[in-house]
């Protein structure tokens, strides 16, 4: 599959600020809900499939979004849970969406990097404004989109350092990711209860 050529953004961090706009829905019935979700999913797959990474990456994210909103909504419960579960699939729909996610944000990141590196080395410029005035990490080198488990200290590392441009998926339960107090940029509490697993 052919990916498009970069044209929304220069860096994923810039890309993260277009679907950060989800208007506000909290008298929105739910009904309406599920129809902009199932809009939102077809639409991320039909861009995705198209090669279309970034218009795919957010609209994934806007459907991510609408659903933890849904989740925290004080009326949410058990048959609006089955209803979602019908409409838009189960655990298995989920967790594929998210790990499809979770590569479009590695590939994202990788072709941003790639770009701006190609652009830089271009412009004599721009690389001598760039090397007298940063200082390059010593961790610039290292892959770390080829690791798939790390540890909580690792984690919290990747948090800390906001040039990672680390995706954080949290499937724990509302009341657990709420008592963590978890701050962080690009951090989505998809409760996992929400999807019935086996389906």
């Amino acid at each position: 599959m052919a990916k498009k050529d970069l044209y929304l953004a220069k860096s994923f961090e810039e890309l993260a600020l277009k679907w950060k706009d989800i208007p506000n829905v909290k008298n929105v019935k739910y009904e309406s809900l599920l129809i902009s979700l199932k809009k939102l999913q077809k639409s991320a797959n039909e861009h995705y499939l198209r090669g279309d990474e970034e218009y795919a990456c957010i609209l994934y994210m806007k459907y991510f979004t609408l659903l933890t909103l849904i989740s925290k909504r004080d009326e949410f419960n058990s048959s609006i849970q089955k209803q979602i579960q019908t409409e838009l699939g189960g655990h298995s729909v989920c967790m594929s969406l998210i790990e499809r996610l979770e590569k479009i944000k590695n590939s994202l990141s990788s072709r941003y990097e790639q770009k701006y590196c190609q652009k830089r080395f271009k412009d004599p410029e721009i690389e001598i404004s760039q090397t007298s005035s940063t200082k390059t990490p010593e961790t610039e080198n290292i892959d770390i989109s080829s690791f798939s488990i790390i540890s909580n200290a690792e984690l919290f590392k990747r948090l800390k350092e906001k040039s990672t441009g680390t995706l954080l998926i949290d499937v724990r339960f509302k009341e657990d990711f709420e008592a963590s107090n978890i701050v962080y940029s690009y951090c989505l509490n998809v409760p996992g209860n929400m999807y019935k697993k086996g389906t």
